[in-house]
């Protein structure tokens, strides 16, 4: 089922319901949300099959299950509702395209909040949304109540970027990661890392991401260090999106400004 963002609700998760509230007040980039009930409806007929595994998990063998429920997903049929709701949400925007996972109840997301995607290859979409459902079976979650496994998947359009950031706040401290390209979206290195107490610059580490853009393509670049001051001013910018919420916040500047892409639940590492 398809949600635009005025109709996502908390029940969709906390990363589609706090980007889906950021989306009501702008700037934000097009996009939707998208359940994955039917997805998890389609898995009726691999239950015997996914309960016989479960059934066997422990502590020392719980990643070779995971992996094995996550090959067992990623070969499921998606319902022809969903690839038709998938393609009317890609079909309007414009490449590159974010799709991450929205956790539900006690499922939690050890991947990267975000797959980069490109608009011609439906075949791609359709395995990354099989990936990102597969998640909800990993290791983390196998000891989840089958009955509360649930997520949705928020899709949005990627601005035109020259860095992407991620900011928590932790009591009166703000930090602030930045890389280069798409890095902080895809977990590419270390990020560089600034610590700030309220607006005031207190610390700064560079990190090793090399950073990644999107030019005709995913394409490594050279290592680019960001600046204090860029980052200074994204918290004078985020200021009304951190009163929302104590959840990480995702960025990306442009040549046209700062765009706020949402909230997800990765926290960045301490200094």
């Amino acid at each position: 089922m398809r949600k635009s963002w005025t109709e996502v609700t908390e029940s969709d998760g906390s990363a589609a319901f706090m980007t889906a509230e950021l989306a009501k007040e702008n700037p934000i980039v097009p996009g939707a949300v998208l359940s994955a009930q039917s997805m998890i409806d389609s898995l009726a007929e691999r239950q015997e099959q996914l309960s016989n595994l479960l059934k066997v998990h422990n502590p020392e063998n719980q990643e070779r299950v995971a992996a094995e429920l996550r090959r067992v997903i990623i070969t499921v049929h998606v319902p022809k509702s969903t690839q038709e709701a998938l393609a009317d949400i890609i079909q309007p925007l414009n490449a590159p395209v974010l799709m991450r996972l929205s956790n539900v109840s006690a499922v939690t997301n050890p991947l990267a909040p975000t797959m980069i995607l490109g608009l011609s290859d439906g075949k791609l979409m359709l395995d990354a949304l099989r990936m990102l459902f597969a998640e909800m079976y990993s290791a983390e979650n196998l000891d989840v109540d089958s009955s509360t496994r649930t997520a949705s998947i928020v899709i949005q359009e990627q601005p035109e970027l020259t860095a992407t950031w991620r900011i928590l706040r932790t009591g009166n401290h703000v930090i602030v990661e930045g890389t280069k390209g798409l890095g902080c979206w895809v977990g590419v290195g270390e990020p560089d890392r600034f610590l700030f107490e309220g607006e005031e610059f207190q610390h700064a580490e560079n990190g090793d991401a090399e950073g990644i853009a999107w030019d005709n393509g995913i394409v490594d670049h050279e290592r680019l260090p960001l600046g204090g001051e860029e980052a200074q001013a994204l918290i004078a910018f985020a200021k009304p999106y951190m009163a929302k919420t104590m959840q990480p916040l995702f960025f990306a500047s442009t040549a046209k400004g700062f765009v706020c892409l949402g909230a997800g639940a990765r926290v960045p590492p301490r200094m």
